[in-house]
C-alpha cells in the first residue's frame, strides 16, 4: 500500500510539472528516489525543473530564509531528492561565483549562501551609470580589468548583507579592510549602487569627523551615485561645508521613507549632535514604515569615533550609542564598517550583541593594481614565506635637530617666529616640490593637481606661523624666478642632478630630461603656486573643485590627518609622531597611486618615524595573511582573534579602545626563523659567534658522524648533519650571541620552545646544515670543513630602538633552503632540483612543507657563511650609504654566521613574542 501510495504521489507532482510546462526529455536526468523499503525507484527530472528549483531557492534566500527552511517549503511540490539535487546544483554555481572573487572574507555562517545574483545588467541601473562614471573620470579614468576588480569586490560585500527583501528582521554587521588612501570609498559607492539596485531604500553614509572630510565624500556620492540618475534619489544633506543633516531643512521621514520607488541618501559627519538630530527625524517616521525601509549604514573611518571607549560597565560613548540606536529603528539594516587600520574594530567586545563587532563577515580587499603603499615606500621586516622588502628609494630624512624645532612648546611659552619654523630641510624639501612638479609638466601633466603637505604639528597656532613664513618664502621665490636667480637656478638644479636624476633612472617608465626643461617649466609653475592652510580656523579651505588644478602647499594637522585625500601629493614634510598604530598610519596622506609620478615624489620624516613605518607595514600584512589563512580555513570572525604583533614604545591604538583586549604570544609552530639583525661591526661577537659554530659542529660530528648527501644537486656543497641531538642544539644556543633587536628570535625563546616539545617527544631529532655556495670565496670551519660564502645585504633604513648598532639582514635563507633535509619525505625519489618540486601542477610552498611534511621531531637549524667584504673601504662604504639604493653589501668587522630555525608544525606550541588579541572571541 505505501508503495502504491508513493507512486500515486509522483505521478501527482509529474501532473503539476506537466502544469507548470516542464518536459521530460531525452536530455532528462534520472534521480534515483529511496522509499522506506529501501527500494530504488527513478524518477526523471529535466533540465528546466532543475532550472526551476534553483531559481525557486534564489527567491527564498531572497526572502530571508536558509536553505534548510526552503528544502521544507518546495516539499510540497518536489521529492527529496530532487530538492537535495537541486540545493547541490546551487551551492556548485555560487561556489562557481565565489572562486571568481579573488577576496579574503570571514564568514560567520561557514555554510553561507547569499541571496544576491549579481549586478543588474540593465543600462539604466545605478551600477551600470556607475562604472560609466568612472570610465569616463577626468583624472585616473578606470580601466576594464580596474572595473572588473571592483565588481568582484563590491559583490563579495554585498552579497553580505541582509536580503533586502526579507520578511524576517534581520541585522547584519561586517567589516571591509582596505589600505590607506587605497579607494575604499570606490568600493562604497559599488556597494550602494549595487544594493540599491537590489532593493535598499535607504543609504546612511558616516564620513569622519570634519566638514571637510564629509563634504569630500558627498561630492564624490553626488558625482557617482546621484548625478547618473538624479530623479531615483532624495538627499538630505548637500555638496557644501556646511550641507550636514539639518532637521528643519529635511523632508519629512515618512514622505521620503515610505515611497516606493528610489531611494534616500544621507552623508553625515560622526557628531553627536548630528547624529542625534538624525534620530529624531527618524523617530517621526511611523514604526511601519521604518520596519518597511530596507537600510544599509556605511561607516567610513569606522575605527575612529565609531568605537566605544567607555568601560563595558558604563553607558557607551556619544556616537557610538547613537550609531546603535539608528541601527535598532529598522527591521531590516546591514552595518558596514570600513577601515584601512582595523585595530580598534577587532578588539571591540564582542559579548555586547548591540555594539559594533563585525560578527557577521569581513573581508580583507586585495591591494589594488598601481597602488604604493607603506610597505612599497618604506619597506618591511620578514613575512613568511617572503623575505624582507625594501622601500622605493624617495623617503628623505629630517635630522632629529630640525625635528625638534616642531616639538610642542611648554605651555604657556611664546609662538615662535617663522623662521624658527623653516629648517633647512624644510627650505630643501619646498624646493624639491618645485623641481619635481616642473619635472611633472615636462610629462605634460599640466591639468593634474600638484600638492605638497606639510604636517609638523596639531595646533592651529603653529600652522598660522607656518602659512606666515611660507607666504614671504613663496613670494621671495616668485621674485626671484621672475628675474632668473642664479641662486635659486644653482639650488634647483643642485637637487634636480644630485637627487631626481639618479632615481628616475631606475624607474622604467621615467624619461630622462635635462635641467634646461625642469627650469623652464619652473617658470609657470612658481608663478601659480599657492599656500593654503587646512584647519577649522581657516578662512579658505583646500579645494580641488575649481576650473585650474591646484598647485600649491598644504600645512594643517588634524584635519590633514585622515580621510582627507591631497590630489596630486607630490612631497610631504611630516614630523608629527603619534605612538597608536592606526593613528600613525592615517596620518600618511602619501599613500595611494602615483601612476606616473611615483619617481618624482618626496617624503621628508625622520628615522625614527622611517623604522615605525617599517614596523606598521610588518604588522599590516601579518594581519592580512592572518584573514588569509582564517579565510581558507573557513573560520568565522567571532571565533579567532586577529593577532597583532606590538611594539616597544607604540600602542596597537587607543588604550580605551583596548578594553576588550588581552596579551598574548605567537608560536614558533610551522615556521621559520631568521636573525636578520647582526651585529656586524662587532668583531669580537663575530669571532666568537664563529667559534660556536665550529664547537658545534665538532660535537656534531663526535657523537653523530659526518655529513651527509642530501640528495639535491643545488645543495652539493652545503654540509648536511642528521638526526642530532637536541641538547647539541641548547648547548650552541647558549654559545651564540644574537642580538636584542631580534624580537622573536632570542635563545631563551627558542630553548624554552624546544624543552616543552621536547616532553611530549617533538623535535628531538635535529638537522643541522650549513648552507654554501657552489663556488666563490673559501669559509673555514675547522676539522677540514669548507663551504663558499653566501652574499647577503643589509636594509639601510631599517634600526632598532632595542639594539641601535644592528644592522638588519634583507634576508638569510634562500628560497627552498628547507627541503634540504626533507629528500626522504618526498613522493618523487627521482628529483634532484628543488626548483623541479616549486612547478609542479599545482605549486606548493615553503609553509606547505613545513604544516605536512616535515616530521613533528625534525627541526632544522640553517647556519650561512656571509660574505664580511673585508676588502671594502670607507669611501666605498660611504658610497654605498649615500647611494639611493635602499640596500647595500655588508661590511662585517669580521667573518660572520646568520642563523636560521625551521620548525615543523605541531598542536602543542609554546608561544614566543608579545601580540595583542581580543579576549572576548
Amino acid at each position: 500500500m505505501r508503495r502504491i501510495t508513493f507512486l500515486l504521489a509522483n505521478a501527482l507532482r509529474y501532473g503539476a510539472a506537466k502544469r507548470n510546462q516542464f518536459s521530460y526529455s531525452e536530455e532528462s536526468r534520472f534521480i534515483p528516489i529511496v522509499t522506506d523499503q529501501n527500494e530504488r525507484i527513478c524518477v526523471c527530472v529535466s533540465d528546466e525543473r532543475k532550472k526551476y528549483l534553483i531559481e525557486s531557492i534564489q527567491d527564498q534566500l531572497a526572502l530571508g530564509r536558509s536553505l534548510e527552511e526552503i528544502a521544507r517549503k518546495l516539499r510540497p511540490i518536489a521529492a527529496d531528492d530532487e530538492i537535495e539535487s537541486a540545493v547541490t546544483a546551487f551551492k556548485e554555481q555560487s561556489a562557481a561565483v565565489k572562486a571568481t572573487r579573488i577576496v579574503n572574507t570571514l564568514e560567520n555562517d561557514p555554510d553561507f549562501e547569499t541571496w544576491y545574483q549579481g549586478p543588474s545588467s540593465s543600462s539604466d541601473s545605478h551600477w551600470q551609470l556607475l562604472t560609466e562614471v568612472l570610465r569616463n573620470k577626468k583624472t585616473r579614468p578606470w580601466n576594464d580589468d580596474m572595473i572588473r576588480s571592483l565588481d568582484h569586490s563590491s559583490s563579495t560585500v554585498v552579497a553580505h548583507l541582509a536580503p533586502p527583501k526579507s520578511q524576517v528582521p534581520r541585522a547584519v554587521k561586517g567589516l571591509v579592510l582596505g589600505y590607506v588612501q587605497s579607494g575604499k570609498t570606490a568600493n562604497f559607492s559599488a556597494v550602494i549602487s549595487k544594493s540599491v539596485d537590489a532593493g535598499y531604500k535607504l543609504i546612511i553614509v558616516f564620513a569622519g569627523m570634519h566638514n571637510i572630510l564629509r563634504l569630500q565624500t558627498q561630492a564624490r556620492l553626488h558625482e557617482e551615485i546621484v548625478l547618473p540618475k538624479e530623479s531615483a534619489c532624495t538627499t538630505l544633506t548637500r555638496v557644501d561645508e556646511n550641507g550636514d543633516f539639518q532637521k528643519k531643512l529635511a523632508v519629512r521621514a515618512n514622505r521620503v521613507l515610505g515611497v516606493g520607488d528610489g531611494f534616500t541618501l544621507v552623508v553625515l559627519k560622526k557628531n553627536a549632535s548630528v547624529l542625534r538630530n538624525f534620530i529624531a527625524w527618524l523617530e517621526e517616521a511611523s514604526p511601519e514604515t521604518l520596519q518597511a525601509c530596507p537600510t544599509l549604514v556605511i561607516d567610513d573611518e569606522s575605527d575612529q569615533a565609531s568605537v566605544n571607549t567607555n568601560r563595558p560597565e558604563d553607558d557607551p560613548t556619544a556616537i557610538n550609542d547613537r550609531i546603535r540606536n539608528i541601527l535598532k529603528k529598522f527591521s531590516v539594516v546591514s552595518y558596514v564598517g570600513y577601515t584601512a587600520t582595523p585595530f580598534a574594530n577587532v578588539l571591540i567586545d564582542a559579548s555586547v550583541t548591540d555594539d559594533l563587532f563585525p560578527k557577521d563577515f569581513l573581508v580583507s580587499l586585495e591591494k589594488p593594481l598601481g597602488y604604493v603603499g607603506t610597505e612599497e615606500l618604506f619597506g618591511r621586516d620578514a613575512v613568511e614565506p617572503q623575505g624582507a622588502l625594501e622601500g622605493l628609494p624617495v623617503i628623505r630624512t629630517i635630522a632629529d635637530n630640525e625635528a625638534a624645532r616642531f616639538a610642542p612648546k611648554r605651555k604657556g611659552a611664546k609662538t615662535s617666529h617663522g623662521e624658527d619654523e623653516i629648517a633647512p630641510s624644510l627650505l630643501e624639501a619646498l624646493d624639491s616640490f618645485v623641481v619635481a612638479c616642473s619635472a611633472r609638466l615636462s610629462r605634460n601633466q599640466w591639468k593634474q593637481h600638484m600638492t605638497m603637505l606639510v604636517h609638523t604639528s596639531h595646533l592651529v597656532a603653529r600652522h598660522m606661523v607656518l602659512k606666515d613664513a611660507f607666504d614671504r618664502l613663496v613670494l621671495d621665490m616668485k621674485m626671484d624666478r621672475q628675474t632668473e636667480s642664479d641662486e635659486l637656478k644653482a639650488r634647483l638644479k643642485e637637487i634636480w642632478e644630485k637627487d631626481y636624476q639618479p632615481v628616475s633612472l631606475r624607474f622604467k617608465a621615467a624619461k630622462a630630461l635635462d635641467f634646461a626643461a625642469i627650469w623652464k617649466n619652473s617658470e609657470k609653475f612658481i608663478e601659480r603656486l599657492e599656500v593654503v592652510m587646512e584647519n577649522h580656523a581657516s578662512e579658505e579651505r583646500l579645494t580641488y573643485d575649481r576650473p585650474d588644478p591646484f598647485w600649491g602647499i598644504v600645512i594643517g594637522g588634524n584635519t590633514l590627518s585622515r580621510g582627507l585625500t591631497l590630489e596630486g601629493l607630490t612631497t610631504s614634510y611630516f614630523v608629527r609622531g603619534s605612538k597608536g598604530y592606526d593613528t600613525l598610519l592615517q596620518m600618511g596622506r602619501w599613500f595611494g597611486y602615483r601612476p606616473d609620478y611615483v619617481d618624482l615624489t618626496r617624503i621628508y620624516v625622520t628615522d625614527d618615524l622611517q623604522a615605525k613605518f617599517f614596523h606598521l607595514a610588518t604588522v599590516e600584512q601579518e594581519v592580512r595573511d592572518e584573514i588569509k589563512t582564517m579565510a581558507a580555513n573557513r573560520e568565522r570572525p567571532i571565533d579567532v582573534g586577529l593577532k597583532i604583533r606590538t611594539h616597544p614604545s607604540m600602542t596597537v591604538t587607543s588604550n580605551l579602545k583596548m578594553q576588550a583586549a588581552k596579551t598574548g604570544s605567537l608560536t614558533y609552530s610551522a615556521t621559520k626563523i631568521q636573525a636578520l639583525y647582526m651585529n656586524l661591526k662587532d668583531g669580537k661577537c663575530l669571532r666568537e659567534n664563529v667559534q660556536s659554530v665550529t664547537q658545534l659542529l665538532d660535537s656534531v660530528e663526535k657523537y653523530h658522524g659526518t655529513p651527509v648527501d642530501s640528495g639535491f644537486d643545488d645543495f652539493s656543497a652545503c654540509l648536511l648533519y642528521r638526526d642530532v641531538s637536541p641538547e647539541l642544539i641548547f648547548q650552541f644556543l647558549e654559545r651564540y650571541k644574537f642580538s636584542g633587536a631580534n624580537i622573536r628570535f632570542t635563545s631563551k625563546m627558542i630553548s624554552d620552545y624546544i624543552h616543552d616539545l621536547n616532553k611530549v617527544g617533538e623535535l628531538t631529532k635535529w638537522s643541522v646544515a650549513v648552507m654554501s655556495s657552489k663556488s666563490g670565496t673559501s669559509f673555514e670551519l675547522g676539522s677540514g670543513r669548507k663551504v663558499f660564502m653566501v652574499d647577503r645585504s643589509i636594509m639601510k633604513r631599517s634600526k632598532s630602538d632595542r639594539d641601535p648598532r644592528a644592522q638588519h639582514l634583507k634576508v638569510i635563507t634562500a628560497p627552498w633552503d628547507e627541503l634540504i633535509d626533507l629528500k626522504d619525505k618526498l613522493p618523487d625519489p627521482d628529483v634532484r632540483n628543488t626548483d623541479q618540486i616549486s612547478k609542479v601542477e599545482s605549486p606548493v610552498t615553503e609553509t606547505y612543507f613545513r604544516q605536512n611534511v616535515r616530521p613533528k621531531e625534525r627541526g632544522l637549524l640553517l647556519l650561512y657563511a656571509l660574505n664580511p667584504h673585508l676588502e671594502m673601504t670607507d669611501e666605498t662604504e660611504k658610497g654605498h650609504i649615500e647611494s639611493l639604493s635602499q640596500t647595500m653589501p655588508i661590511r662585517a668587522a669580521s667573518n660572520a654566521i646568520a642563523v636560521a630555525f625551521v620548525f615543523p608544525r605541531t598542536s602543542n606550541s609554546k608561544s614566543t613574542y608579545s601580540y595583542i588579541v581580543n579576549g572576548t572571541v
